[in-house]
């Protein structure tokens, strides 16, 4: 327990970028360190609440608090995932792979009910969101859905139907308005908060002089109050142009 716990932190100390010694580098990197402090063990507080009782819970993750119903072990979150303040049915598994982002006030369910049936009988189905993929703000994913590598779900949509990959679906029912114009990611968005780029440095393909700018993650307040990464309004809404 206690090594699962400390997971994060050890893995931030060990890989922390390191500047040469007394070197302004050294001096900004070690002052955002400290000034989130509070930011580091509130994420080290969540691994060790999250991660044991989950099938899987990857690295570098950054979390906010979860409402969730059933059992957690039903639940796989892989790397480099940005979770917000989400809503989790657990009564069928959900497998969040590796860097997605689902932000705040978002609806994974994975029970119903037959409405046909005289015995109104529970339904249970399993719901899978793919690498990259993006869960707006608000955003309800019911029952049996794949969200697809890379697949983009606007804020508010409501989600019954798989969504492909590189989609980018909006609306209620969610339909599908167009495609992302890439398939090749290389982003890591929890390494995109201010509390992981202060231990890890500057984000690949960037630099020091970049790593100075506000950090832009989409519409996660909850992560953000906490990461002191910068909520950008109408974030949530994807462009498809």
């Amino acid at each position: 327990m206690q090594k699962r716990k400390m997971r994060l932190l050890a893995y931030l100390v060990t890989n922390r970028h390191r500047p040469k010694f007394g070197s302004y580098q050294w001096v900004k990197y070690w002052g955002k360190r400290l000034r989130l402090g509070k930011g580091l063990t509130t994420q080290v507080y969540r691994q060790w609440k999250y991660a044991p009782k989950c099938q899987h819970f990857g690295q570098r993750v950054a979390i906010s608090e979860l409402s969730v119903s059933g059992n957690l072990n039903k639940l796989s979150i892989g790397d480099d995932c940005a979770i917000g303040r989400v809503s989790i049915q657990l009564l069928d598994r959900v497998n969040i792979g590796n860097s997605v982002v689902v932000n705040d006030g978002a609806n994974l369910i994975t029970g119903s009910h037959d409405v046909h049936d005289p015995q109104w009988p529970l339904i249970t189905q399993s719901i899978t969101i793919d690498d990259y993929a993006w869960v707006a703000t608000g955003a309800t994913i019911l029952p049996g859905v794949t969200v697809g590598r890379g697949a983009v779900v606007g804020a508010f949509a409501v989600v019954a139907k798989s969504i492909p990959p590189l989609a980018i679906a909006v609306g209620n029912p969610a339909k599908v308005i167009g495609y992302r114009k890439t398939s090749e990611f290389e982003y890591q968005p929890s390494q995109l908060y201010a509390l992981f780029e202060a231990w890890l440095g500057p984000p690949a393909g960037s630099t020091d002089k970049q790593a100075t700018q506000p950090t832009v993650i989409p519409n996660q307040p909850g992560l953000s109050q906490e990461l002191s990464a910068v909520h950008t309004a109408g974030a949530d809404t994807p462009i498809s142009s």
